[in-house]
């Protein structure tokens, strides 16, 4: 069979019905979806449900082709390989959406990966089209702006977030914007609670302030308790006793793994649902 990608025009016709048949087989896609037409909702299910077959993160492209369509319709089985991944993943769906969010923007990062185009430009071609695919606004999706809160949220709700949700799809508050975000969880609006830096866990929401104003600047998401040794893509990081370990985007113009030494310039934290 031909692949069947998301293009614009969407690409239509009988192969696309026969592809949503098996997604929704498989609960990937509502019945009311199959329609013939591979718009965004059903390029967001075929790449679900290679995540869940255990495909590499790099291979969850939004697509679907003769691959997809042997594994779901029982004609071939998952290497080792790929059922080793899918039970960890399944795993993973277990944890609090943050953790999930989290576990999301490591598989963002490494070398050359998520990263600006344009150097210093805040466009990230990969976060644009992950945006693009949930359904936001030509504001996000067009960029420009810093982007650290629009990759901690965007990966939240790529994984079912609520308070993402609220924020990003419904507009009930700047979810852009650090200080925003600080006084929803201090009035437990939308699903966020603030936490005590100090209990911080994988998951949790990290407010940094560079320049001792206390105003909010920059956001990132804790892959560990204080003091915790986290491993991350393969590598080790070791925030020593006091320190944590965090994902970032917008970090020297990519998404990043990094180390804090101590919380002398966290300012705020809290959780999502």
């Amino acid at each position: 069979m031909k692949t069947l990608v998301l293009t614009s025009p969407h690409m239509k016709g009988a192969d696309v019905k026969a592809a949503q048949q098996l997604l929704a087989q498989h609960g990937y896609l509502a019945k009311k979806d199959v329609d013939g037409d591979y718009g965004p909702v059903t390029a967001i299910a075929a790449r679900n449900a290679k995540w869940d077959l255990g495909y590499a993160a790099s291979e969850c492209r939004q697509t679907f082709g003769a691959r997809l369509n042997a594994y779901l319709s029982g004609k071939a089985k998952p290497t080792t390989a790929m059922r080793v991944r899918a039970k960890l993943r399944e795993q993973q769906k277990k944890q609090p959406v943050g953790a999930r969010a989290a576990d999301r923007m490591v598989s963002w990062w490494s070398p050359g990966r998520w990263v600006e185009v344009p150097m210093g430009s805040d466009v990230v071609p990969q976060l644009q089209q992950l945006m693009r695919s949930l359904g936001l606004a030509s504001y996000y999706v067009n960029m420009g702006y810093p982007w650290c809160a629009a990759s901690a949220m965007t990966a939240a709700l790529a994984e079912g977030s609520k308070t993402a949700e609220y924020g990003l799809r419904q507009g009930r508050f700047n979810a852009l914007y650090c200080p925003t975000l600080r006084d929803i969880a201090t009035s437990g609006s939308y699903g966020a609670r603030a936490v005590s830096k100090n209990t911080l866990k994988k998951g949790t929401m990290v407010l940094f302030c560079w320049d001792g104003s206390g105003t909010p600047q920059h956001i990132g998401i804790a892959l560990g308790k204080v003091g915790e040794k986290v491993t991350a893509a393969g590598e080790t990081f070791d925030p020593g006793k006091k320190g944590i370990v965090t994902v970032e985007g917008n970090s020297n113009d990519a998404v990043r793994v990094n180390v804090h030494a101590d919380l002398s310039k966290v300012c705020f934290t809290f959780e999502i649902t």
